[in-house]
């Protein structure tokens, strides 16, 4: 509401002011490990894609604030959140290192008897111009559940399959070699409630609502 009547001219004069000296003496910006840099400032103005430091900032924020609720934060505690990171190397993996073994200490301190899903941010850069976010949940129960989330009614179907088969790969080494079970893997693609609006780039946000609302 605030932004709503800041013309093309002055989100130049916004876009200009992240030059500005007093402005750079405060870049890059920290938060965690991660450094959000002129560059990735850039992106949060309208028509910015969010990358993956972006996004990932903006995802740790809002579970920190969400946590002080005390309901949230048991919902939060019962997930394993892996990072915007995590994905993609997931994919340099998949023929590099068929165990995918370099993978396994994402999780290696995980006390899996405390977990219930695995949330996951995912960054598709050729699902279109700028790149596309989804969301993925695995869901570990009697069996493992792997629900893709996207609000973007384009996005290319075997981009899609491709997360599919890559988590499923992931779930059968690394997921039931640590929990030291066995069983099916189902995959779903989930039909959203609210579709992401035609030539609009806020799926960096649906993919944090997505994942907040089913951590849930």
């Amino acid at each position: 509401r605030a932004t709503a009547g800041l013309g093309p001219a002055d989100w130049a004069a916004c876009s200009v002011s992240l030059q500005d000296p007093s402005v750079q003496s405060m870049l890059p910006v920290q938060f965690d490990e991660f450094y959000l840099s002129s560059q990735s400032m850039g992106r949060l103005f309208p028509q910015g894609c969010l990358d993956q430091e972006v996004l990932e900032v903006g995802l740790r924020w809002a579970r920190r604030t969400l946590c002080q609720n005390n309901d949230f934060a048991r919902a939060h505690n019962s997930c394993l959140w892996l990072n915007t990171f995590f994905f993609t190397k997931l994919m340099d993996s998949l023929d590099s290192d068929p165990q995918l073994s370099r993978l396994s200490r994402w999780t290696a301190r995980t006390t899996w008897s405390q977990i219930n899903s695995v949330m996951i941010p995912i960054h598709l850069p050729s699902a279109a111009p700028g790149g596309h976010w989804v969301a993925a949940v695995i869901r570990i129960g009697a069996t493992f559940k792997i629900q893709i989330l996207d609000n973007w009614k384009h996005t290319p179907p075997d981009e899609l399959t491709r997360v599919g088969v890559a988590l499923s790969r992931w779930t059968e080494v690394v997921l039931k070699q640590q929990l030291g079970r066995s069983g099916p893997i189902n995959v779903l693609h989930d039909k959203p409630l609210v579709w992401q609006q035609q030539g609009s780039n806020n799926c960096g946000l649906f993919c944090i609502t997505n994942l907040l609302h089913h951590a849930q």
